[in-house]
């Protein structure tokens, strides 16, 4: 399938796989696309997990060709983990750099991703929510939940589930209209500055 305009162009390459699930169906995968424009031509080239038959990709390569010269860039590739629910465990970009997702074992959100920055660091980000599973803290930390506390966000949530505030670190909070129908009103409290002795 192709759809475009006199500028760019996009093709994808579609094939389906039929299952057997309370019926017959298929899941549709997308295993290339190739976009023409400015002077480009950019390949995506997609594998998918087909014993579970999962919607998302495990594997994107990426790479692009200069028309005039016929050049090819190297190929960029990042792979992709999941669990049995479909949630993504890992993504590990071109450089081969991991980034690591944790679910709540029970009900399954994300509750914590861990980011390498640099060789012996990475910066954890742990998530807590209430019983809608609505987003209450943000904790960002060194390496792992056992890390230094870098940072600290909490939020106060409305009945309808939109924060009212945000207090960062117990230095900023900020305030947020709860008419979500216009322009947010927003204000910022400081903490008196006083230097360190």
């Amino acid at each position: 399938m192709t759809i475009g305009d006199d500028l760019t162009s996009t093709t994808f390459y579609n094939r389906r796989i039929w299952v057997w699930d309370e019926g017959l169906s298929y899941y549709p995968y997308t295993y290339r696309k190739v976009e023409s424009g400015d002077g480009l031509i950019r390949t995506t080239d997609s594998t998918y997990d087909e014993v579970r038959k999962l919607p998302v990709p495990s594997s994107v390569s990426t790479k692009n060709k200069k028309i005039s010269t016929q050049l090819e860039s190297d190929v960029s590739t990042v792979d992709y983990t999941y669990d049995i629910y479909g949630n993504k465990l890992t993504e590990t970009n071109a450089l081969r750099v991991t980034t690591e997702y944790g679910y709540d074992p029970t009900t399954h959100p994300l509750k914590s991703i861990t980011q390498p920055i640099r060789a012996g660091l990475s910066l954890y980000q742990g998530l807590t929510r209430n019983a809608k599973h609505t987003v209450t803290q943000e904790v960002i930390k060194e390496n792992n939940a056992n890390g230094s506390e870098l940072q600290k966000t909490d939020y106060e949530i409305d009945g309808y589930g939109n924060p009212v505030q945000i207090k960062i670190l117990d230095d900023v909070v900020v305030k947020t209209s709860p008419n979500w129908n216009t322009a947010q009103i927003i204000t910022v409290r400081f903490r008196p500055w006083k230097p360190k002795r």
